[in-house]
């Protein structure tokens, strides 16, 4: 079986910088498969990549979904913090 990880060096930064991060995350999947004891073996989802899907439901069959800061930061919704405690009401 081939390694995701390795691959021919392209000259395309963005290709590379995918390629690790693509990496990161197979390892990450790959520790908890291994890491994890057999009757607790959790559902992963790697959530990367353009044919990803955006489906709630579908999201919600995986025990852990693994993806990155600027792909949650650019997809979920930003509510505005609310401080219940603000003492500096009259």
């Amino acid at each position: 079986m081939a390694d995701p990880c390795v691959s021919k060096v392209e000259i395309l930064d963005l290709y590379v910088e995918v390629k690790l991060i693509d990496c990161v995350l197979q390892h990450w999947a790959g520790e908890l498969n291994e890491k994890v004891a057999d009757e607790a073996k959790l559902e992963v989802l790697i959530y990367h990549g353009g044919n990803r899907t955006k489906d709630p439901d579908e999201l919600a069959k995986y025990d852990v979904v693994l993806t990155t800061y600027s792909i949650v930061a650019r997809e979920v919704p930003v509510k505005p913090f609310h401080d219940d405690d603000d003492d500096d009401d009259p």
